[in-house]
């Protein structure tokens, strides 16, 4: 598992998928929470009970980390592109 979770960071296999984050008083989407998946190609998507506790052992949480808020970043850019803004009211 190890291995595969090595290879996996290697080759970007993790897709964040995002949560709302909605304000209870008027309904209006507040936030949004990124949660991570690893797409694995041979068995689909691992939800995060299977793996994050093995990143933490083996190290390489710090770097998936990283390349989780590069890459909600980078999305919210693509939101903004679209015309969704990112005001709260």
């Amino acid at each position: 598992m190890e291995n595969k979770l090595r290879r996996a960071v290697e080759h970007e296999e993790f897709v964040l998928h995002y949560q709302p984050r909605v304000a209870l008083e008027n309904s209006h989407i507040v936030g949004v929470e990124a949660l991570i998946r690893w797409n694995d190609p041979e068995t689909g998507l691992v939800p995060p009970i299977q793996f994050i506790s093995l990143l933490e052992e083996t190290g390489l949480i710090p770097e998936i980390g990283d390349w989780a808020l590069r890459r909600a970043v980078q999305d919210q850019g693509h939101w903004l592109e679209a015309g969704f803004s990112n005001a709260t009211s």
